[in-house]
């Protein structure tokens, strides 16, 4: 089924992989409640939604499209749906849900039309490496500020970053796994995770007396909450005020899963013979599906997962990643108090070092040709800056696209950026 031998890969590799992938991302097991349980869903339900929504829909991103890819709702997206339409329209997080189906459906039927996936394929190169490396640094920032490290700017010093706990931990985690892999060690990010897991409790940085207490729960155990589950107004949804927001989360959607296996694929040359992703069709069909799912269990809508890079440097190759990465999730519908006390800090050095190995597309760029590398720089810069890999191909995309016409080379540009273009501006009239 997932062709091992063909793409090079190894049972054991893939596991640790998968493996890998869901410690790195167990976060937002508790993320995801906590932001949406502000429209008033129950946190609980919440949860059971969130891990529903990642394991189907990463298992079936394994077995279909054989991608090491894992599908779960993304951060920027659960933001914006408690934001921008719930919080700032005024409407029931049920129609919110209802808006997520639509754009969900819409999304699947533009990945099946475009066979040939044609955005894809005339995206420029500079771009394409733009969103690799810029996503190498979102994934390091990710880490730097679940390690303590990013803090407001006002209040930066050596002195106050150094005095925590949580740093040390993070530093003792990249100091382990960084020797582990370079002395090619099988599963060093396993190993680091549990190793500063079982230190923060030793210097009682994350006691289960203070967990329970900020979290609410009573122990280690918890039934499942299905109460969510069949919850979204569909046909609520279907009104003209609500058809800005289908709009927003289809762009959002589309833009950042493409760019984001783009990124992916570029940063570990998982390319097909014409060098453009593999798989990608699909993927993306497995994310569009993901997408109508997701608001029929309770949550926000999944998204390709940036975090698929940490089981890929670990050498994950196949859809067994994703099918193990999707399987660990499934015990959380009843341990997720037991599993999230795993902290931060843990999980923190693999996104650092996972987007470290990322950046390495750069050595292939034409330094020399400006009209490429700003365009890549914008899109290398904005990614982690702005929180959002798809602002950051707009904003390349329109940056590349006003070189050509001041070189008077407009004709050169695919009609595909044009379209990248027009969508930037409106998003960014819509947002301001």
């Amino acid at each position: 089924m997932f062709d091992l031998d063909n793409y090079a890969a190894d049972f054991r590799s893939e596991i640790i992989a998968g493996v890998s992938i869901f410690l790195a991302s167990l976060y937002i097991v508790m993320a995801q409640p906590a932001i949406l349980s502000e429209t008033g869903m129950p946190f609980t339900a919440v949860i059971t939604a969130t891990v529903l929504a990642t394991a189907v829909s990463s298992i079936l991103m394994g077995i279909y499209a054989n991608n090491p890819v894992i599908v779960a709702p993304a951060m920027s997206v659960n933001s914006m749906f408690v934001y921008v339409s719930v919080t700032f329209t005024g409407i029931t997080w049920e129609i919110a849900l209802g808006v997520l189906f639509w754009s969900g459906i819409i999304f699947l039927l533009l990945s099946i039309l475009d066979k040939n996936q044609y955005f894809i394929k005339t995206i420029p190169r500079p771009l394409r490496t733009g969103v690799a490396g810029g996503l190498g640094l979102f994934i390091a920032f990710i880490g730097l500020n679940h390690g303590g490290f990013i803090f407001n700017i006002s209040h930066l010093s050596a002195s106050n970053v150094f005095s925590e706990h949580n740093v040390f931990l993070f530093l003792i985690g990249i100091t382990i796994i960084s020797i582990l892999m370079v002395r090619q060690i099988p599963g060093a990010y396993i190993i680091g995770i549990f190793t500063v897991t079982i230190l923060s409790f030793i210097i009682g940085q994350n006691p289960p007396d203070f967990y329970f207490e900020q979290s609410g729960f009573n122990n280690f155990f918890e039934y499942p909450d299905f109460s969510l589950i069949g919850r979204a107004d569909i046909l609520g949804a279907l009104v003209f005020p609500c058809m800005p927001f289908i709009v927003l989360f289809l762009v959002t959607a589309y833009v950042d899963n493409i760019s984001t296996l783009i990124g992916l694929s570029e940063a570990s040359n998982m390319l097909n013979e014409e060098g453009q992703p593999r798989q990608a069709d699909k993927s993306l069909k497995t994310i569009g599906v993901g997408m109508i799912l997701s608001p029929l269990v309770g949550t926000s809508p999944v998204t390709a997962y940036v975090e698929s890079a940490v089981g890929i440097i670990q050498n994950g190759r196949t859809g067994l990643v994703a099918v193990v990465a999707g399987l660990c999730f499934l015990p959380l519908l009843f341990l997720a108090p037991l599993f999230s006390l795993i902290p931060l800090e843990a999980t923190a050095p693999v996104l650092v070092i996972s987007g470290v190995v990322m950046l390495w597309p750069l050595a292939y760029l034409r330094w020399e040709r400006l009209d490429d590398i700003i365009p890549f720089f914008v899109s290398f810069l904005m990614i982690p800056f702005t929180g959002s890999i798809a602002f950051g191909i707009m904003a390349g995309s329109l940056v590349w696209t006003a070189i050509r016409i001041g070189k008077g080379r407009w004709r050169r540009v695919p009609a595909i950026l044009w379209i990248i273009n027009i969508l930037a501006v409106i998003y960014l009239v819509f947002l301001s």
